[in-house]
């Protein structure tokens, strides 16, 4: 019981300074950012006292979420979308600026149009701390509770003496490859599939469990608030809590629940229309208004097109089944330069590999928080191969249940409903349509040690495949990254002058780099360098900070 109420506990942590936020947002300023982020850790810890949380819980869930928040504010973000918009849109709104009562010409069209939630979660969290690196923390702490809930499940479903499988299995599960490399990110696709788990974990702990692990008042309040934050995460959130409300009442319904079947309709429609016209008033709402459409600028008129530039033209005309299928198959690459002539005849199409194939290549694509096609790793192709075998298999011989069935369906048609759903981070559930095949053929066959080892080592060499890269990456990222942040403090305490610097796409950087470190700078005009003057790129900034010699500016 105590492991479950540590997962609510973090996931209290996050869910009480979000609504606070919006509270705050709709109260047009009627109290501080600060003062609204302090009330919603104030209200977690009350709730918690109230559900009977004891206190050494509370204490010990405080101490691991401080640890975690040191960290991510130590982590530094160099994904491309996290310094390009996501840590604005979150200094923007820690600076002020209202998406519900403020004009949208006081932003970008992005931090305008697109979901809020967790923008005002890591934007709280730079008005208390005045480091804008901390408030990604939130994939660190979903996934935490994720592992939770997921191995309670486990325990009831293949009992306590089975303690090394349930732990294998969980991490199998929760470490989607998406998550694992966006994990010290600002990219919320991997939130997404740890919102959609967390849900389905808590609908079956709450009201399929034969234990009581959650309360059904508990598990109603986090079924509502996920659900709305899911919605408020990205615009692919709204469909895909659409398709897991709906499926969730066929699964009611095949299991003739009708003594819950009403309360769980009425939950998940609370939580759909708070995350769409509550808390969603912006975007949805707005962009409707303004726009036209509740998921403008991507759909609607006068969009931006987000997709034609990443991969061949040839490719993007397939149906999306062809589209998905061809991307599992396919050697990993991410390419962004499909809008010129001479790219589509050097790259070609995506090249189907044979299975088991690994290019040097491919581990460094691995890396990616955003890798377009074989975004699931080098040996997904051979998971997925597995799993299509192994359904096959179970559909001849009937072995699976049709609770099994109905969520096999239910992920592939949330999938499918993204016409992208190619792209791997836009549809980070697929992961789940051949592990859980997998998983569900092992169980019901009964497979021996040796039939289960065959079956899972291509998944667990898959996610090792894309783990090392990652932590590989961050490390050396960061080593590099402190070196030459260090260089430039020691110059500009030597000299006592402010370090000129050239910010010619992420102006974030300013403050991560800079302020957050107390280094004085001053912005220069590119163009008035001279051309023989070499700048320095600061590593892992994706080259868009130029720093110049102080020489040439004194």
């Amino acid at each position: 019981m105590s492991k479950i109420q540590y997962g609510v506990f973090f996931l209290l942590s996050v869910i009480f300074p979000v609504f606070m936020g919006y509270v705050q947002i709709f109260s047009d300023g009627m109290f501080s950012l600060p003062f609204a982020f302090l009330l919603g850790v104030m209200m977690a810890v009350v709730y918690a006292v109230q559900q009977k949380f004891s206190g050494k819980l509370i204490v010990r869930g405080m101490f691991i979420l401080l640890i975690i928040f040191f960290l991510s504010g130590k982590c530094f973000d160099f994904s491309y979308d996290g310094q390009a918009y996501h840590q604005e849109a979150a200094y923007n709104l820690a600076s002020g600026w209202n998406p519900v009562w403020d004009g949208a010409d006081d932003v970008d069209l992005l931090t305008e149009t697109y979901p809020k939630a967790l923008w005002l979660y890591a934007g709280m969290w730079y008005s208390v701390t005045g480091n804008l690196l901390v408030g990604k923390a939130y994939n660190i702490i979903l996934a935490l509770a994720a592992i939770l809930f997921i191995n309670n499940i486990l325990k009831e479903i293949l009992g306590s003496g089975r303690k090394n499988v349930r732990i294998g299995i969980t991490l199998l599960l929760v470490f989607n490859p998406v998550v694992l490399a966006q994990l010290f990110s600002y990219y919320n696709d991997g939130t997404v599939y740890l919102l959609l788990i967390l849900l389905s974990a808590t609908i079956y702990l709450g009201f399929f469990s034969k234990d009581e692990f959650l309360s059904k008042n508990i598990a109603s309040m986090l079924i509502i608030t996920l659900l709305a934050i899911l919605c408020n995460t990205k615009f692919t959130g709204v469909v895909y809590a659409g398709a897991f409300s709906f499926f969730t009442m066929i699964a009611l319904w095949l299991k003739k629940r009708k003594d819950i079947y009403r309360r769980v309709a009425g939950i998940l429609s609370a939580g759909l229309i708070l995350g769409t016209l509550v808390i969603g008033f912006n975007p949805y709402v707005t962009n409707t208004i303004r726009h036209g459409h509740p998921f403008w600028p991507l759909l609607g008129t006068n969009t931006i097109d987000i997709i034609t530039p990443h991969e061949h033209p040839d490719f993007l005309k397939q149906n999306r089944v062809v589209k998905l299928v061809w991307s599992q198959l396919a050697e990993m690459r991410s390419k962004t330069i499909f809008n010129r002539k001479e790219a589509v005849e050097t790259y070609g199409l995506p090249r189907i590999k044979i299975p088991g194939e690994i290019k040097f290549q491919e581990l460094l694509e691995a890396k990616s928080e955003d890798t377009h096609i074989g975004g699931f790793g080098p040996w997904f192709n051979i998971v997925f191969l597995l799993g299509l075998a192994s359904l096959v298999v179970a559909a001849k011989k009937k072995i699976f249940s049709k609770i099994e069935w109905l969520l096999l369906v239910g992920i592939l048609t949330s999938v499918l409903l993204n016409p992208e759903c190619w792209w791997a981070r836009y549809a980070p559930q697929f992961y789940l349509f051949p592990i859980l095949t997998l998983l569900f053929f092992i169980y019901r066959r009964r497979c021996s040690c040796r039939w289960c080892v065959i079956l899972l080592l291509p998944v667990i060499i898959n996610i090792l495949l894309v783990a090392a890269p990652v932590l590989a990456k961050q490390v050396v990222f960061e080593y590099r990254f402190s070196r030459d942040m260090n260089k430039i403090e020691r110059a500009a305490n030597e000299t006592g002058c402010p370090i000129p610097v050239v910010f010619t796409d992420f102006s974030v950087d300013r403050i991560t780099c800079f302020e957050q470190r107390g280094i004085p700078y001053d912005i220069v005009d590119e163009s008035t360098i001279s051309p023989i003057e070499e700048p320095m790129f600061i590593s892992g900034t994706h080259k868009k900070i130029l720093v110049y010699s102080l020489d040439d500016f004194q």
